[in-house]
């Protein structure tokens, strides 16, 4: 592979001449990757649901964070979007989940901020029947 005027480059590159009596100039941008999110917190806690929010990451002018993923467990992404909170739905109550982040941006992704984990609330309400005192 040969640069040419206005490529890119992501990674290591190693750049070799094949003619030493010729002379080629070579201007190679870098671009970063965003930064791995901080550790999601969790804001928010109910019976089906966790409200979890996170600092935002940084990226550079040249390769702008496009958003953030969620993942639940090991593999499955929960939320994907702009925002640095979101809502996860339709958990089961009294459950242990964990959650980690990552940012997106115009170059590929982050890796994955640490877990944290949290078990969603008891619904107090399931179950419950009215019944006469001293019946």
């Amino acid at each position: 592979w040969i640069p040419t005027v206005g490529d890119v480059f992501v990674g290591p590159v190693s750049v070799s001449v094949a003619a030493p009596t010729t002379t080629q100039t070579f201007i190679i941008e870098v671009l970063f990757r965003s930064t791995v999110p901080e550790r999601p917190i969790v804001a928010e806690v109910t019976p089906t649901s966790l409200v979890l929010e996170w600092l935002p990451a940084l990226a550079s002018t040249r390769n702008p964070l496009q958003g953030y993923d969620i993942l639940a467990g090991i593999d499955t992404i929960v939320y994907s979007g702009t925002a640095t909170r979101a809502e996860i739905t339709g958990l089961t109550p009294l459950t242990s989940y964990s959650f980690r982040a990552r940012s997106r941006a115009a170059v590929g992704e982050s890796g994955w901020s640490i877990a944290v984990t949290q078990m969603t609330s008891i619904d107090c309400r399931a179950g419950l029947t009215r019944k006469t005192p001293f019946s």
